[in-house]
């Protein structure tokens, strides 16, 4: 997969870009129905997903940054109880998280039905397929999943052949019969790139949710909100969005792409989309938490005039990063 960006922007060339493109009036404050601070007691909105039928904090919290390169797990621990006081009951982890399917399993085995446990599988075939699960029931300490996701299905070099991971000898005959047995209770897919490789999925009715890559510029590269969100929804599917604030991709100063002070428009592109559930957001601090629980919670659609901005901003920042998440785009 190509990696390259079409024009490498520094930070305050961001800042200067989507300062730029934003209407005097929106360019300040006046986007927020209060501004992000520490997170206040009041309840947590939630959402239905899908046909699961299950009610899912808007916010899920990611847990990639749940692993000892950037924290122990007593801080770790800090942060997913903190959650949980705030209201947040989505958890979302995968094997390849190196520590975070650990250290969740010490958190939350005397929570486990406190929280909708999601995670994931990377591999391709029934029988690995299998023994991946057992190691992440076995890593987790719980004896079922609420949602195991087929692992970035764009991604060429953990799935080479879509028609293979769907077959009789695939992931996901694995994680029917899982379900099947009632080791896992839904099953999902997830992408960041590649979107026609969803074409395969979305006939599939095993599948019950989809968990993408959505924000208001990978839209105009990758636009799984049309290609996958709109259909899935149709069926409906729950729908999960990921990757709100930018996320790592081909970014070179780190891990969000957008401007602090566009931060909370890109939750709020994320929960407005029809159909989506909840926005999973990733946190390596409390303050970090904190305040993207008070996001979630200030949640309002987004005005005719705002979704106009975004979709010119979306478009400039597209062009000049090129592919965010790699390539194919299509």
């Amino acid at each position: 997969m190509s990696h390259k960006h079409a024009i490498q922007l520094s930070r305050r060339d961001v800042l200067k870009t989507t300062g730029a493109l934003l209407p005097a009036g929106l360019a300040m404050g006046n986007l927020l129905a209060s501004a992000p601070g520490r997170a206040d007691e009041a309840k947590m909105p939630t959402r239905v997903l899908g046909r699961t039928g299950r009610e899912l904090s808007v916010m899920t919290l990611g847990c990639g940054h749940l692993r000892a390169s950037f924290m122990d797990r007593g801080k770790a621990e800090q942060i997913v109880i903190r959650a949980l006081e705030l209201g947040v009951n989505s958890i979302d982890t995968a094997p390849n998280y190196q520590e975070s399917e650990d250290y969740l399993g010490e958190i939350l085995k005397d929570r486990r039905e406190k929280v909708f446990l999601a995670t994931k599988n990377e591999e391709a075939t029934y029988k690995e397929g299998w023994e991946l699960l057992r190691k992440s029931l076995k890593r987790l300490k719980t004896e079922y999943l609420d949602l195991v996701y087929i692992h970035n299905l764009g991604m060429e070099g953990r799935f080479a052949d879509v028609k293979e991971l769907l077959g009789p000898q695939g992931v996901l005959a694995a994680l029917v019969e899982a379900k099947k047995q009632g080791v896992v209770k839904a099953i999902g897919v997830s992408g960041h790139l590649y979107p026609s490789r969803f074409k395969a999925v979305l006939e599939r009715d095993e599948i019950d949710v989809f968990m993408c890559a959505v924000n208001f510029v990978a839209r105009h590269q990758y636009n799984f909100e049309e290609k996958v969100f709109e259909p899935a929804r149709q069926k409906n599917a729950g729908l999960i969005a990921m990757k709100v604030m930018g996320g790592a991709g081909n970014w070179s100063e780190g891990q969000a792409r957008l401007a602090e002070e566009n931060l909370d428009l890109c939750v709020r592109y994320a929960l407005d989309l029809p159909g989506v559930c909840s926005a999973n957001l990733g946190v390596r601090t409390l303050d970090e938490l904190e305040t993207a629980v008070q996001r979630v919670k200030n949640f309002t659609p987004l005005t005719g005039e705002e979704k106009k901005s975004l979709e010119q901003r979306g478009r400039e920042l597209a062009n000049a990063w090129g592919p965010m998440y790699g390539t194919p785009v299509a």
